[in-house]
């Protein structure tokens, strides 16, 4: 069921839904939330220009042909995986409850690999969490939990020191280069602007046990942020 409102008034509808969302495309980027709700394939034809490729049957035709039979077939595998009294014990995914038990258990039942395994995949190539786990990395090794501004992360990340030959170096390039990649401006300077909306976005999230935590106003009433790490419950 999705709960939609009504445009231009404000009543909602509580509609039922049978809609799969497929998308294609070349390296696509999936982050954020959309990682837990897409299960991805990969089509591998070996051949420079896939859309000169012909094939002698269409399977969506002979499946609009005898549709019936298709149907029954699917009904059959989830009537029989019930009858066998349900024997896997697959960890479910979160609100996706009916859909794991029905459809994803009786397919691994039959011996077809697991298809969420592919969300680990999917998550392993999210660049903002790869961004979101840098920054976490560096914070963590160079300021620790205590609370900072987001004025002092950037004066700490753009810290120099004497580099032994006349010149200057920074003090944390790795703690630099991650917080540039999140907040970056002209001139490789570091906007604390961006950087401020980029916390709030980010606040709360977790990796590795970690997550970024809003830790109050100092004493010039500016908001501070923390490094929190986690205890499993």
């Amino acid at each position: 069921m999705v709960r939609v409102r009504i445009l231009g008034t404000s009543s909602v509808l509580d509609i039922g839904t049978a809609a799969t969302m497929l998308a294609t495309g070349v390296n696509l980027s999936i982050a954020d939330d959309l990682v837990r709700r897409t299960l991805r394939c990969r089509l591998a034809d070996n051949i420079e220009r896939p859309e000169t490729r012909q094939f002698s049957r269409r399977p969506l035709d002979a499946i609009a042909a005898d549709r019936g039979k298709f149907v029954a077939a699917g009904l059959t595998v989830m009537l029989a995986y019930i009858a066998a009294g349900r024997p896997l014990a697959l960890p479910v995914l979160g609100s996706f409850e009916a859909w794991c038990r029905m459809v994803r258990d009786p397919l691994c039942w039959l011996g077809l690999p697991d298809i969420t395994e592919t969300i680990a995949n999917t998550r392993a190539g999210d660049s903002k969490l790869a961004q979101l786990a840098a920054v976490l990395d560096e914070w963590e090794a160079v300021i620790g939990d205590t609370p900072t501004t987001v004025k002092e992360l950037v004066n700490t990340a753009l810290q120099q020191e004497p580099d032994g030959r006349g010149g200057d170096r920074l003090t944390y390039p790795a703690l630099a280069d991650s917080i540039r990649a999140v907040a970056s401006e002209k001139g490789g300077g570091v906007s604390t602007h961006r950087l401020g909306l980029w916390l709030r976005n980010v606040a709360g999230k977790i990796i590795d046990s970690r997550r970024i935590a809003q830790a109050g106003e100092d004493r010039h009433h500016v908001q501070t942020w923390r490094l929190e790490r986690l205890e499993h419950v």
